[in-house]
């Protein structure tokens, strides 16, 4: 069946984010997902490692209480960074890259594990992943040996995220890959998706994609989001009205992760404007009245943005921070309990609504 209500989460209920999301809600920057080592597959080799493509952290399995060196080279040969790591009782090891230079584990690429003498050189396989939410589908590139499975996780605002379903996936005799999730998982924007492949050695690489999400920041007249790939050209407009011309339209080129901004100047205000972005037919959301307060006696922030809808308050660099849900025409209280750690004084607060189709509209509230 496919996910329940998205609203019901208690007001004022506790979020708090990996600290490596360092405040995706306004930045965009995007939280690696790590999924939990599955049993080594029959005949698997003695070194083996685990890692999501994109990051420069890997983990794996080898020789007990053993010093490891780990390189990572380019296809050629060439050394481009190196870890050392020691493995504990059962050989389980992880660490990550250097970053000076930054140097992420990419399809081509080769990882060198050298365990005290006994060395395995691995590959990095093509693994993608990409997510389409109006279709309700995931499609991909992975090789056509050993194993692939791929999640599907609904998340709230982008980073609060449960996984739905787990399937395995075939493959083409050209690697591609495709998972039709419609009757079990309806996507919206910035939920996740991984592709895991594990290879016949025992080796997994991961590959993680978000499906494309637009946010909406009226007191900055700017509207942003993750596009499709890096490098798409993402038509924005805004609307007065239903059947009005679009009053100001902008093309913007979405960079790294796909992450796309625009600003708008000939537009007076944004609210009870229709926003819409080439990103997806159904990435288009009508700007609420937005309305927000702070009472310093009760530490309560209270105001007005999407009816019925989950919202997210958020501070410092985004690692804490409330949620709750907003009732009738789109009214919020929520309070922030001693036992939360709240903004400090005149530090900003990010309020985050998030639509029926995971949108998000975004405003800031300083105490």
């Amino acid at each position: 069946m496919k996910r329940g209500d998205r609203t019901a989460t208690p007001r004022g209920g506790r979020w708090r984010t990996d600290r490596r999301l360092r405040r995706l809600i306004p930045a965009l920057v995007l939280l690696a997902l790590v999924l939990p080592a599955s049993a080594p597959a029959a005949g698997a080799s003695t070194i083996r490692v685990t890692a999501e493509l994109g990051n420069n952290c890997l983990s794996g399995h080898g020789p007990a209480n053993t010093q490891l060196e780990v390189t990572l080279r380019q296809a050629d040969g060439v050394t481009l960074n190196l870890l050392q790591a020691t493995t504990d009782g059962q050989g389980a090891w992880s660490g990550c890259f250097p970053n000076a230079p930054y140097t992420p584990i990419t399809p081509g690429r080769r990882i060198r594990v050298d365990a005290d003498g006994t060395v395995r050189t691995i590959r990095v396989p093509l693994v993608t992943a990409a997510g389409d939410r109006v279709r309700d589908r995931a499609t991909g590139r992975a090789p056509t040996t050993g194993k692939l499975r791929v999640t599907v996780s609904d998340c709230r605002f982008g980073v609060d995220c449960s996984d739905v379903a787990t399937k395995t996936v075939a493959r083409a005799a050209n690697g591609r890959w495709l998972l039709r999730h419609g009757t079990i998982f309806d996507a919206r924007g910035f939920d996740r998706l991984a592709a895991a492949w594990t290879a016949p050695a025992g080796d997994r690489f991961i590959a993680e994609a978000i499906y494309p999400g637009l946010y909406v920041y009226p007191e900055l007249l700017r509207v942003g989001g993750l596009a499709r790939t890096e490098g798409e050209e993402v038509s924005v407009l805004v609307r007065p009205g239903e059947d009005d011309p679009p009053s100001e339209i902008h093309t913007a080129t979405a960079g790294a992760f796909g992450i796309f901004v625009a600003d708008f100047l000939a537009v007076d205000s944004f609210t009870l404007s229709i926003v819409e972005a080439s990103i997806a037919k159904d990435a288009r959301l009508t700007v609420p009245i937005i309305q927000r307060g702070w009472n310093a006696g009760t530490r309560q922030v209270s105001g007005r943005c999407l009816p019925f809808l989950p919202i997210l308050l958020t501070w410092g660099d985004g690692d804490e921070g409330v949620s709750g849900t907003t009732g009738a025409n789109g009214w919020y209280q929520v309070t922030l309990r001693p036992a939360v750690t709240g903004p400090a004084d005149a530090e900003a607060i990010v309020i985050a609504c998030e639509s029926a189709r995971g949108d998000l509209v975004l405003s800031d509230l300083t105490p």
